[in-house]
């Protein structure tokens, strides 16, 4: 992804990281883990990278805002992963239209292979 951003391809990170463009592909899309690369490649993105849980992150090195700070008692984990997934969102009524079942409109999240993954209704919030 950083990569994509600063707009270099396999070949000129190989170039510039004197790893050949196979290695640095297989890097990329996973089947080789070596931390040798992973630190040439680093460098040539400018990044910083951090080996955690079996898996390489990269560090942005932003700096932070100053806020209030935070109690003890707040367990900092961060965020362990998080991506874009498809899905379809369907919208129908629920319920039978009677007093201790009230007609209600439910929104259902859906898998593309047709697996519920979860539903909102109004007394969710929504």
């Amino acid at each position: 992804m950083i990569a994509k951003s600063k707009c270099l391809t396999y070949a000129q990170i190989a170039e510039k990281s004197g790893v050949k463009e196979s290695t640095i592909k297989a890097f990329m899309c996973g089947t080789t883990d070596s931390r040798r690369v992973a630190e040439n490649i680093a460098d040539v993105l400018g990044v910083e990278i951090v080996y955690s849980n079996g898996k390489y992150k990269i560090n942005s090195n932003k700096t932070e805002k100053e806020g209030e700070p935070m109690t003890n008692n707040i367990e900092l984990r961060g965020c362990d992963s998080a991506m874009t997934r498809q899905v379809i969102v369907t919208k129908a009524l629920k319920g039978s239209g009677k007093e201790n079942d009230p007609y209600r409109e439910v929104t259902q999240y859906w898998s593309l292979t047709g697996k519920l993954l979860f539903e909102l209704t109004d007394d969710d919030g929504q």
